[in-house]
């Protein structure tokens, strides 16, 4: 019984690190770059404005970390 036992302890463990593993992140949120605006009062600007920002370049940012092999 005690074998068992040692047994399932290190299953049960496994199991629990593996997942620790899947719920870290491997990547960074992404963030949006827009023509320096805020974004957020878009609707406050005028179309002048707008025209301006939208003239400019915009990009999504994001980093992504290479998974580790184990």
């Amino acid at each position: 019984m005690t074998k068992l036992s040692l047994l399932l302890t290190k299953v049960h463990d496994s199991v629990h690190d593996s997942e620790k593993m899947k719920l870290q992140k491997t990547y960074s949120e992404p963030k949006l770059y827009t023509g320096g605006i805020d974004i957020k009062k878009w609707n406050k600007l005028s179309q002048k404005q707008k025209k301006e920002a939208l003239s400019k370049q915009w990009y999504i940012r994001w980093s992504v970390q290479k998974p580790k092999k184990w």
